[in-house]
């Protein structure tokens, strides 16, 4: 394989490993395919902080996760409040990155924070675009 698209592949692993393990902190239900869904949102605005949740972030998970645009915004409003539920068991992530909160995050409000505590916690993987 050529080496300069192994090293984009590699990034893009990296990338993707990164968004993972911090929406694995939020001990979110099992459920893989919601999972994949809301990374690949966090992903896409932890890349371009400049796309938005209707116009951007659900058409393009539209093909790979085969729903509307309408499911999508449902599937991941029902899984974040699902986790918001389980929160009293693993409450530190949610304190960390919503503190003061007193109810369930948006769906627009949790990709634009956890792609931001990104930007902030990788500064040299997550750039901001000039």
């Amino acid at each position: 394989m050529n080496s300069a698209l192994q090293t984009k592949s590699d990034d893009e692993l990296m990338d993707r490993i990164c968004v993972e393990e911090m929406i694995e902190k939020f001990h979110f239900p099992q459920d893989p395919r919601l999972f994949s869904m809301l990374a690949a949102g966090v992903l896409m605005k932890a890349r371009n902080p400049n796309v938005r949740l209707t116009k951007d972030i659900y058409p393009a998970l539209q093909k790979p996760f085969q729903c509307s645009i309408n499911a999508a915004d449902q599937a991941l409003r029902r899984y974040l409040r699902d986790g918001w539920k389980n929160r009293t068991e693993h409450p530190t992530p949610w304190e960390t990155y919503f503190p003061g909160c007193t109810e369930c995050p948006s769906v627009g409000k949790f990709i634009r924070t956890i792609a931001a505590h990104l930007h902030k916690e990788h500064p040299t993987r997550f750039r901001m675009p000039l």
